[in-house]
C-alpha cells in the first residue's frame, strides 16, 4: 500500500515533466524530429513541421528512411546519416544533430534529429572565403588565391610562366592627387592587365603596387607580349587630362629541374629589379614629364617663355658659382615650385576676388605640401628645402618660417628675382605686361625688402645686356 501511495504521489509529477518536455519541444525555434527504436516517426515540433511539411497522420507510420529520402533527398541506410553535420534544405543551410538513446542492453530506444538554421552564418563564412580569393580593390585574384593556383599549375604538365608587374609611380600619384585617385589608378591598371589574359591565364594583385600573372604559355611568348614598348606605360584619365602610369615587368618560365614553383616568383621579381635599373633614366624622365603635365593642366606652371626663363636662371646661377648639378636643380625647382598647389581646393585657386584670411592660410600651406611631396619622390628630394622656402623674403616678412637675408636658400632668392621679372615683363594673371624700365624700377624699389640686393644688381646686368646690348657695352667701357 505504501508503494502504491508513493506511485500515486509521483504520477502528477511525472505528468507535469512530460507536459513541460512536450512544450519545450514544440516551442523550440529549431526543428526537432523524433523516431522510436524501430525508426518510426514518434513526434516533431512546429519548426520541423513548417520546414519539412510533416503532418499528424505521419506519426506511427513514417519511417526514418522515408524521411531521409523524401525530405532530405538522402538515399541509403539511415545509419549513414549520422556522419553528416550540415545540409541544404531549399535555399537554407542547417546544422544537424543526430542523437540516439540506448537502454542498458544497447538496444536503440529513440533517435531524435535537430535542425538549426545557420544560413546567415554560412553565407557570411562563404562571403569571407570568397573575399579571401579576390582582391577587394581590383577584383583580381588575391595573393592567397594566386599561390593556390600556382601550386595547382605545378602539378600539371602544361607550360607555366610567371610575370610580375610593378606600378612605378603610384607614390607620386597618391601624393599629388590623393589616395582615392590612386585607388582608381590601381583599378585601371588591374583592368588593363586582366584584358591581356587568355583562357588559361590568371592575373592577381599581390601587394599594393605589385601584380602577377600565371600564364599557360612559354617564357618566350610571355616576353614577346610584356616587353613590347607599349606595355611599359598606360594612361589614366584625370578629367580632361591623361596621367601616364609606368609599369615594369619581370618574366620567369617553369623549368624541369625540380626547383620549387615559388622560385618563379623570386626569379620574376629579380627580373623586375633588373628592368627597373635598365630603364631608370626613362622612368625618371616619365615621372618628370608627368609632373610637368600635371602643373600645366592645372595652370600651375606657364611654359610660354620657358627658354628665356631658364636662360636667366642659368646665367644668374653661374654668377653665384652654382655647379652644373645645382643649375639642374634650380631649373627643376623653377618648374616644380608650385607642385604643392595641387592640394589647394580648385574653387580657391580659381577665385577672382580676394581671399579670406582662412583661405589665404590654406594657400600658404602649399609650400609645406610641396616639400612633403618632394621628400617622398627621390627625383624631387634635392629641391624639397627650396620648395618649402620659395615664398620667404629678404626682410624676413615671408612664409612659412620668416627666414631673412642669406638664411634663405640661394636658389629661392634667384628664382624669386627671375620669376618676378618674367611675370611683370610679359604679364600673367592679374599682372599686365609692363615696359622693361618700369619693371626694373619696381624691382629696385623692393631691393633689400623682397629681393637680395646683390643678386638683383647682378640680374639687372644680365637683362640690361639682353635688352640693350649696345648701351650695356658702352656703360661697361666707362
Amino acid at each position: 500500500m505504501a508503494l502504491r501511495g508513493i506511485q500515486k504521489l509521483l504520477q502528477p509529477r511525472e505528468q507535469q515533466l512530460n507536459m513541460i518536455r512536450a512544450l519545450v519541444i514544440r516551442s523550440a525555434d529549431y526543428g526537432i524530429v523524433i523516431f522510436d527504436g524501430q525508426g518510426i516517426l514518434m513526434e516533431y515540433n512546429t519548426a520541423a513541421s513548417v520546414l519539412f511539411g510533416l503532418r499528424p497522420d505521419m506519426n506511427g507510420q513514417y519511417t526514418a528512411g522515408a524521411f531521409l529520402a523524401d525530405k532530405l533527398a538522402r538515399s541509403g541506410s539511415p545509419d549513414q546519416f549520422v556522419n553528416e553535420t550540415e545540409i541544404n534544405v531549399g535555399q537554407r543551410r542547417f546544422q544537424i544533430n543526430d542523437k540516439r538513446v540506448y537502454d542498458d542492453d544497447g538496444t536503440l530506444i529513440t533517435r531524435f534529429l535537430t535542425f538549426t538554421d545557420i544560413t546567415k552564418v554560412h553565407d557570411a563564412v562563404a562571403e569571407l572565403e570568397n573575399s579571401s580569393q579576390r582582391d577587394f580593390l581590383t577584383g583580381l585574384l588575391s595573393r592567397y588565391a594566386y599561390y593556390k593556383e600556382l601550386h595547382v599549375r605545378d602539378q600539371q604538365d602544361d607550360p607555366v610562366t610567371v610575370v610580375r608587374c610593378s606600378v612605378e609611380n603610384l607614390a607620386l600619384i597618391n601624393e599629388v592627387f590623393g589616395n582615392e585617385y590612386g585607388d582608381g589608378v590601381i583599378q585601371a591598371v588591374g583592368q588593363t592587365l586582366q584584358s591581356l589574359c587568355e583562357e588559361n591565364d590568371v592575373c592577381a594583385r599581390i601587394d599594393g603596387v605589385d601584380f602577377a600573372f600565371i600564364l599557360g604559355r612559354s617564357e618566350e611568348e610571355a616576353r614577346a607580349l610584356f616587353e613590347s614598348e607599349g606595355m611599359h606605360c598606360i594612361h589614366v584619365r584625370d578629367g580632361a587630362n591623361e596621367i601616364a602610369v609606368n609599369l615594369i615587368f619581370g618574366v620567369a618560365g617553369k623549368t624541369n629541374d625540380g626547383s620549387p614553383i615559388e622560385n618563379l616568383l623570386k626569379t620574376a621579381l629579380e627580373d623586375v629589379k633588373t628592368n627597373r635599373l635598365r630603364n631608370e633614366d626613362s622612368i625618371r624622365e616619365a615621372i618628370m614629364k608627368n609632373l610637368r603635365n600635371i602643373l600645366l593642366s592645372r595652370k600651375l606652371y606657364d611654359d610660354a617663355h620657358e627658354a628665356k626663363t631658364q636662360k636667366y636662371l642659368t646665367e644668374l646661377g653661374r654668377t653665384c658659382n652654382l655647379n652644373d648639378q645645382e643649375i639642374d636643380e634650380l631649373l627643376l625647382f623653377a618648374i616644380m615650385r608650385d607642385i604643392g598647389m595641387v592640394s589647394v581646393p580648385p574653387d580657391i585657386l580659381k577665385r577672382r576676388g580676394s581671399l579670406t584670411d582662412s583661405e589665404w592660410d590654406i594657400v600658404k600651406l602649399h609650400v609645406v605640401r610641396g616639400s612633403f611631396i618632394a621628400n617622398s619622390i627621390p627625383e624631387l628630394a634635392p629641391i624639397a628645402n627650396e620648395l618649402l622656402h620659395h615664398h620667404e623674403r629678404w626682410d624676413g616678412l615671408g612664409y612659412p618660417d620668416q627666414l631673412a637675408g642669406t638664411d634663405i636658400p640661394i636658389k629661392c632668392r634667384i628664382l624669386d628675382i627671375v620669376r618676378y621679372y618674367m611675370r611683370h615683363l610679359y604679364g600673367k594673371g592679374k599682372s599686365p605686361a609692363a615696359p622693361f624700365d618700369t619693371v626694373l624700377a619696381e624691382m629696385d624699389g623692393m631691393s633689400g625688402q623682397r629681393f637680395d640686393p646683390k643678386l638683383l644688381v647682378e640680374f639687372e646686368k644680365i637683362v640690361e645686356m639682353d635688352n640693350h646690348p649696345l648701351d650695356f657695352a658702352v656703360s661697361e667701357l666707362r
